[in-house]
């Protein structure tokens, strides 16, 4: 499913982080500079009589092919054919509103209408999702719609306490700049 574009940028970050020495150096990245240090000597040039190359070369030229190309391929594939439909928070926020039901390209909803199905036949349902995840992340036994009204609860029971505070504090503050004048 695709994500808001706040999401997609923390994932290629996170992503990226992984992979810190592709992510800055490309696919030429240095992967493997202390392999070797406890290699005999005898069996590097046995390597290279067998293989024509030395063993860094060797090395190397797998980890560009499959590590680090691949690798840098994903980058590069996150960074503009995803990025480019992700959508604006103000459109999805939360599983509860996705599957979408258009293809969104730079920010813009397109006439293109999505399937809403996986691969295979199975519908998509992003309320469904959270309510089979929501126990993986909290210690309480509520649905998604109790956890949002106990939400709703604390915020009129706490918002005018914050709000007392802050007005407390700001006096108080005021108070010692008063002070501090006379």
């Amino acid at each position: 499913m695709v994500r808001s574009t706040e999401e997609c940028l923390a994932g290629i970050n996170a992503f990226k982080r992984s992979y810190l020495q592709i992510s800055l150096q490309g696919e030429q990245a240095d992967l493997f500079s202390q392999v070797l240090a406890g290699v005999k000597s005898s069996d590097l040039d046995e390597w290279k009589n067998e293989n024509e190359k030395t063993v860094n070369e060797s090395i190397r030229e797998y980890a560009v092919k499959y590590i680090a190309t691949p690798i840098h391929d994903v980058i590069r594939y996150l960074e503009t054919e995803n990025l480019e439909h992700c959508v604006p928070s103000s459109i999805s926020s939360g599983l509860a509103g996705l599957p979408l039901s258009h293809v969104y390209v730079n920010g813009s909803q397109t006439a293109e209408t999505t399937s809403k199905q996986l691969p295979t036949g199975e519908t998509l349902n992003g309320t469904k999702a959270y309510e089979s995840i929501l126990p993986y992340f909290t210690t309480i036994t509520k649905t998604p719609d109790e956890v949002h009204e106990l939400g709703k609860e604390m915020l009129k029971k706490l918002y005018p306490e914050v709000k007392s505070f802050v007005f407390t504090t700001k006096i108080k503050l005021l108070d010692k700049k008063g002070k501090a004048r006379s």
